[in-house]
C-alpha cells in the first residue's frame, strides 16, 4: 500500500514542477469562444432565413485588422468551422477552442452561413449575419480567455 501512495505523490510532484504542461510553448494561452447574434440582427430586415447554419471564421492579431478587414496576406491564428450552430432561442452557440495562442490581442472575424452557399467561396453573401473588426479580445500568458463573438450585421 505504502508504494501505491508514494508513486502517486510523485506523479503530482512531476505534474506541479511541469507546470501542468510546461514545454517551451508554456507562455501560450488559451481562448475559448462562443459566437452569438446580436438584437440589431435578430431584428434586421435583411434577415431572410432562420438562424441556423455554419458559422466560418478565422483569428487575427488585431493589429493586422484595420476597419476594412485584415491585411492582404494576414496571417491566421485559428479557422472555425461550426456547422450546424442553431441560435433561433439560443444567445450563444457551444464552445469552440482555439489553438494555443501566444500572448496578444486578437480578433474573431467571421460570418454565420444560413443558407448553405458559403462553403465552396468562404464569403458571406446577402442575408448572412457578419462580424466587425472592431470586437477584438486579449490573451495572456498562460491563461484561458472567454469569449462570445457577436454577429452584429446582417450583409445586404
Amino acid at each position: 500500500m505504502r508504494s501505491k501512495i508514494l508513486l502517486v505523490l510523485s506523479v503530482s510532484i512531476v505534474a506541479a514542477a511541469c507546470g501542468g504542461g510546461g514545454g517551451p510553448d508554456s507562455d501560450d494561452g488559451t481562448a475559448v469562444l462562443r459566437f452569438g447574434v446580436s438584437s440589431t440582427v435578430r431584428s434586421s430586415p435583411a434577415l431572410v432565413d432562420p438562424l441556423v447554419g455554419t458559422i466560418y471564421g478565422k483569428l487575427f492579431l488585431a493589429a493586422d485588422v484595420s476597419a476594412t478587414g485584415p491585411a492582404d496576406g494576414a496571417p491566421t491564428f485559428g479557422d472555425v468551422t461550426m456547422v450546424g450552430a442553431d441560435l433561433v432561442t439560443a444567445t450563444e452557440t457551444m464552445a469552440w477552442t482555439a489553438p494555443p495562442l501566444a500572448p496578444d490581442q486578437y480578433v474573431f472575424l467571421g460570418f454565420y452561413d444560413l443558407d448553405g452557399n458559403g462553403a465552396s467561396s468562404q464569403y458571406p453573401d446577402s442575408g448572412d449575419p457578419v462580424t466587425l473588426p472592431s470586437a477584438g479580445f486579449t490573451v495572456a500568458p498562460g491563461q484561458e480567455v472567454q469569449v462570445t463573438a457577436q454577429f452584429d450585421l446582417v450583409l445586404n
